[in-house]
This record gives C-alpha cells, sequence and structure tokens, in this order.
C-alpha cells in the first residue's frame, strides 16, 4: 500500500467504480450480467477520518467485504463502526476457499457476516487516505477493484475526488505525533481492568471539554478524540463526576505518564500522543498486577473483536 499523505487543501474526497465501466472485475452474477458498484467518502473531521464505503451487488448476498490498510494498522486504529456486519478481522487475508478468485495477499479490515445486497460500512480512524484494493465475497460471486491484481503496486497520488487507475481510498498512515488526546471514560468497579458490563452505559453520553472551548460527546465506545498542539491542555467533563480520577499513558507504548485523583480538571502536557482514561479507573498497582498499560485496557475494553 502506498505511504503517502492526504492533501491538506480539501475536507471530503469522494468517488466510485462500476464493474458497467470497468472499474470492479470479479466473478459470478456480479460481473455478468452485473453490476456490481462501490462508492466511498473519505472525511476530515480535524481529530480523524471518517470512511464510508457502500457496495452494491444485483444478486446474492454480500458475506464479507475487505479494506486493505497499511500492514501496521491494528484494533486501536479503528473505532466508531456501523454498518451490517457481525465482526472484524485485522490481518492478511489470502486467495483460497474463504477469498476464491482474489488476485493476491492483501493486509486489510474484513468486516465479515455482512448482509444485504448493499452494504454500507462506515468507521473512523486517525490514519489518512491513500489509494489501495477491495474485496468482496456472496455466494459464488466474488468481486475486486480492477487495480488489484497480482503484484499490484498502489498508486503513490496523493488523495483526491474519483479514482487512480481503478483503486478506492483506504486508510493508511498515522498523522504526526503529539497531535492527539484520546479520551476514554472507563468504569471498573471490581478492578479487573475491563468496564463493568453492568455499568457499561454509563460511558456513553458524557460531553468532554478541551480548554474549555472543544466539545466532544462520548459515543457507545466511550471514547473521544481530540486534536492537540503541544503544550498544556485541561479537560473537563460534563456532567462532573464525584467518582472520577483518571490515569494519563503515552499512547505509543502504553507506559503510565500520571495519576490523577478526584480532579475537577485534568491538565496534561501534550508532548506525545496521549491516552487519558476518566471515570472509575483501575489503581496503578491493579494494572502492574493485571500486567497491563493503555493498550491493554483499550483491548479489554472492546472485546467484541
Amino acid at each position: 500500500i502506498a505511504l503517502f499523505a492526504a492533501s491538506a487543501t480539501a475536507s471530503v474526497f469522494t468517488g466510485n467504480l462500476s464493474s458497467a465501466t470497468g472499474g470492479i472485475d470479479g466473478v459470478g452474477e456480479w460481473i455478468s450480467p452485473g453490476p456490481t458498484t462501490i462508492a466511498w467518502e473519505a472525511t476530515d473531521n480535524t481529530t480523524s477520518w471518517h470512511y464510508k464505503y457502500t457496495l452494491t451487488v444485483p444478486s446474492q448476498d454480500i458475506s464479507h467485504f475487505i479494506v486493505e490498510t497499511s500492514v501496521n494498522f491494528g484494533d486501536l486504529d479503528i473505532f466508531n463502526e456501523t454498518g451490517p456486519f457481525g465482526k472484524t478481522e485485522i490481518k492478511t487475508h489470502v486467495p483460497g476457499p474463504a477469498n476464491p478468485s482474489m488476485p493476491d495477499d492483501v493486509f486489510g479490515v474484513k468486516f465479515d457476516e455482512t448482509t444485504g445486497t448493499t452494504v454500507v460500512i462506515e468507521f473512523d480512524s486517525l490514519r489518512v487516505p491513500v489509494w489501495g484494493d477491495f474485496y468482496a465475497k456472496g455466494g459464488l460471486s466474488q468481486a475486486w477493484n480492477a487495480g488489484f491484481v497480482s503484484g499490484d503496486t498502489d498508486p503513490v497520488a496523493p488523495a483526491a475526488n474519483g479514482s487512480v487507475d481503478n483503486h478506492i481510498l483506504v486508510p493508511d498512515t498515522r498523522r504526526a505525533p503529539g497531535t492527539m488526546l484520546r479520551v476514554f471514560k472507563y468504569w471498573d468497579n471490581d478492578e479487573d481492568g475491563e468496564n463493568d458490563a453492568d455499568l457499561a452505559n454509563r460511558v456513553e453520553g458524557w460531553d468532554i471539554t478541551l480548554d474549555g472551548v472543544i466539545t466532544q460527546q462520548t459515543g457507545a465506545q466511550g471514547m473521544v478524540i481530540f486534536a492537540a498542539t503541544t503544550g498544556q491542555h485541561s479537560i473537563t467533563e460534563d456532567p462532573d463526576d464525584d467518582f472520577t480520577s483518571a490515569l494519563v499513558f503515552d499512547a505509543s507504548n502504553g507506559q503510565l505518564l500520571d495519576t490523577i485523583t478526584d480532579p475537577d480538571a485534568i491538565t496534561v502536557l501534550v508532548d506525545r500522543d496521549l491516552d487519558i482514561y476518566i471515570g472509575n479507573v483501575p489503581e496503578p498497582a491493579t494494572l502492574a498486577l493485571l500486567g497491563l498499560g493503555a493498550a491493554g485496557l483499550i483491548l479489554r475494553r472492546f472485546r467484541r473483536r
């Protein structure tokens, strides 16, 4: 996959491909008689990129859909996923019984157990868009972008509207270090390093404010992301929670940097990417006993993968 940063002059990139015009190759009824189409949007939300893919086939429900990413893409690089799918799988996907007729290996996110002849997948990521590939299967039909061939080298052209050499926009390179604050609402009364199942609804609907100016509301995963310049920043929550404490981690390696007890405001020095947990968080000694850093807490929160 190409390593190329997106242009900063545009906030939304859109494009589409169709088997009717040679932009999509494949096997079965999706191609003949067809048509099969894919449309995509990549939107810069300042703090992250929002990706939307709409795959439409003429018959036979889509069973899975793979979007290429860079090989260092992981569970922590995708959030707020929506769509008619059962689970995700991030790895190298190879041609074979599970992926018949796939032109070559591809590393990416597999949205598995999809349903319907039109599948709309949306998610957020800190990764910027570059040109890459997709593959989809349903019954005896398969489809992929015509630019996905054996030995394929993805275009290094910057992100733009339309398509380059029959490729689609996919998430790839990270933002520069030291520009991201990721805040998680967390509830762990039994101190086992996981959100308590009966309190899971408590992580949603909190207003988290950066420097008294920029406010975002936590969703079902209890997370917000801010773009922040280097220097001192403050974080507050509404409604204010008397039981709140905070753990501050280096987002790059999960190292615990600071513990803040019952803060009115969480003040942090942003000199690197940070993960901040607020709420009823585990004590540092408990984290050490469990062998968990920030990454461990995140993975335990998102166990559905």
